[in-house]
């Protein structure tokens, strides 16, 4: 069997992923599965073209969780707990950035 490599003492992140989301910032979070973009009911199967990809619901957010070996991961508003976040992490591609521009 071969020696199994020590887990890195950093995080995991390349790319656009590298670069850190910061706390307060707006995003929408990426749909598992698509929505029809005429009555934005859900369906079945693979993503098309004019499908929505994304939650149209502007979130917030709340803590940044950086640990080693792993993707930064980003807690978002929600209703649990205290401090009323989700207790769902994203990573960095499972986000897309709200332009401040932009009315919601």
């Amino acid at each position: 069997a071969s020696p199994v490599k020590p887990r890195s003492d950093k995080p995991i992140a390349s790319g656009e992923s590298a670069e850190l989301l910061s706390e307060g910032q707006k995003v929408r979070v990426a749909l598992d599965n698509p929505k029809n973009y005429t009555d934005n009911k859900q369906l079945a199967g693979r993503f098309r073209t004019t499908d929505l990809r994304w939650d149209d619901t502007v979130r917030t957010i709340k803590q940044v969780v950086i640990t080693a070996g792993q993707p930064p991961l980003y807690l978002l508003n929600g209703n649990s707990g205290k401090y009323k976040i989700e207790p769902v992490g994203y990573t960095r591609n499972q986000l897309q950035i709200v332009d401040s521009k932009e009315k919601y």
